[in-house]
């Protein structure tokens, strides 16, 4: 007897591996990216030993720059890859992989797909369904981050943005309440430990757990990583780490200023769409603020400006306000004399001077070193961007990975089995799957905090999973488990 598969049903097969891999993908996140950054951390031994025995200084082979959908690159000039700053950021931020590499990185971390990997393994590089499209991106080098972020988890409810606003609201508060009293110079030397201008990976990480984020250990890896941060022995100064944090943690806040939920206490509903003016029209005049700088940092510019303590008063921070406003060709919706309002909704912490951590996080100015050539900062820009997603898929991937083992805990708890839990039991579940004890053995496996279940639980009070023929708050738990959803972000606009 002989058995003929249909075109449309291989077609579907092939689909559905797809579609298994990149839910494997989402799974595996924390434990790719270690294994990606360990990865490329042990190819840019192999490329200095490379280029120290050969006398070349650039690896000819690696003259690419990112292609923004796939994570695959396209050749550059290699002026761009040799070029770094003392004490920059330097192109290994690009988190860039040879595709044999990357390969065998996947093949390590999901065995399971190991034999169909070469033959599928371009498919979810490429970006178009089309015919032949995973030819153009097989055997070129992969930006593994870009990659792994097209592979999102989301959670299908109608509060989903507010958990993550609430989420990300509450790591931006707490650098800006921790900094809310310093100085520059203060700032300076929290975030340089050891009192020597420049901060490594230990560093970082150090600075970031002594900041009491709110973030498990993973999360704060994670950020790290987002960071830019690959090579041990990579050198950045402190204030350059600072801005990209902070910059790449406001840029949510665009949205909760739209929507008058930024959090900030001084803040008014008259106040946000100026302070959203000014926002927009430096990050679309980057080029004429760096030029505006003269190749100065926003430091030292802030330095200047600031007359006797270290902060400015609302008089200094107008001035610095106004010549930036002016070089970038003004804008229509703020007049000078909204200035005044627009400073103090700016003052976090209501004390009469803007800091300058305020100053930066109120409007995401990079900093101009942290550009290439030309005044394209597309290194900063694309750190900056992904670094406040990063932390959420952080955790949508983790409650992801840990759905069956919560199915389980809710089911135990559910001991009339209707499958509905009252918010405690609810919220235990989660606090025992995803948290754990608190113990130091605990931590590294830790992938929720507690405040942040806390955030999820509120959310999910408000959303159609909760019960509404109970005066007692109850959720549907398998609809909460149902309504995790893996998208490839590239190919489902």
């Amino acid at each position: 007897m002989a058995y003929v598969v249909e075109t449309d049903m291989e077609s579907q097969v092939d689909a559905d591996i797809i579609q298994s891999m990149r839910m494997t993908v989402c799974r595996m996140k924390a434990d790719l990216t270690s294994a990606f950054v360990q990865a490329q951390h042990e190819q840019l031994l192999g490329d200095s030993k490379k280029r120290f025995q050969s006398g070349r200084f650039v690896n000819q082979s690696f003259l690419r720059c990112a292609d923004t959908d796939s994570g695959a690159e396209s050749e550059v000039s290699p002026a761009l890859i040799s070029q770094r700053s003392e004490k920059g950021v330097s192109h290994v931020a690009f988190h860039l992989l040879e595709y044999d590499r990357w390969l065998a990185v996947l093949s390590s971390v999901m065995p399971e797909y190991q034999v169909i990997l070469p033959t599928y393994a371009p498919r979810l590089l490429a970006t178009s369904t089309m015919e032949g499209a995973e030819l153009t991106v097989k055997g070129r080098p992969v930006n593994f981050m870009r990659w792994l972020d097209r592979f999102q988890v989301t959670i299908a409810y109608e509060n989903y943005d507010d958990f993550k606003r609430d989420i990300l609201q509450r790591v931006f508060k707490q650098i800006k309440a921790k900094s809310s009293h310093m100085s520059l110079s203060d700032v300076l030397s929290y975030f340089d430990p050891n009192d020597d201008g420049t901060m490594r990976i230990t560093d970082v990480a150090f600075v970031l757990r002594k900041l009491n984020l709110g973030l498990p250990e993973r999360q704060l890896q994670q950020l790290v990583y987002e960071l830019g941060f690959v090579d041990s022995a990579e050198e950045v100064e402190p204030v350059k780490v600072l801005a990209l944090l902070l910059n790449g943690l406001s840029n949510f806040q665009k949205g909760a200023i739209s929507s008058g939920k930024n959090g900030d206490p001084n803040s008014s509903p008259g106040q946000a769409p100026k302070l959203e003016a000014v926002r927009n029209l430096l990050q679309a005049n980057k080029s004429l603020v760096s030029k505006a700088l003269g190749g100065e940092s926003m430091a030292h510019l802030f330095s200047r400006a600031d007359s006797d303590d270290g902060n400015l008063s609302y008089e200094e921070a107008k001035h610095v306000l106004v010549k930036l406003i002016e070089v970038c060709g003004g804008t229509s919706e703020v007049r000078l004399v909204d200035l005044d309002e627009l400073v103090r909704t700016i003052d976090f912490d209501g004390d009469g001077t803007v800091t300058f951590m305020e100053f930066v996080a109120a409007f995401g100015l990079t900093e101009p070193s942290l550009c290439f050539s030309g005044g394209v900062d597309t290194d900063a820009e694309d750190i900056t961007s992904h670094l406040a997603e990063g932390i959420i898929q952080q955790i949508c991937s983790a409650l992801y990975d840990r759905s069956h083992a919560l199915q389980k805990a809710f089911i135990y708890l559910d001991e009339e089995g209707g499958g509905w839990l009252p918010v405690a039991d609810f919220e235990n579940a989660l606090l025992l799957v995803l948290s754990g004890s608190g113990s130091e053995a605990d931590k590294a496996r830790q992938v929720m905090m507690a405040p942040q279940i806390k955030d999820l639980v509120v959310s999910l009070k408000r959303s159609h999973m909760a019960n509404p023929n109970k005066d007692t708050s109850e959720i549907d738990y398998m609809l909460f488990i149902q309504s995790f959803r893996v998208i490839d972000s590239v190919l489902e606009v």
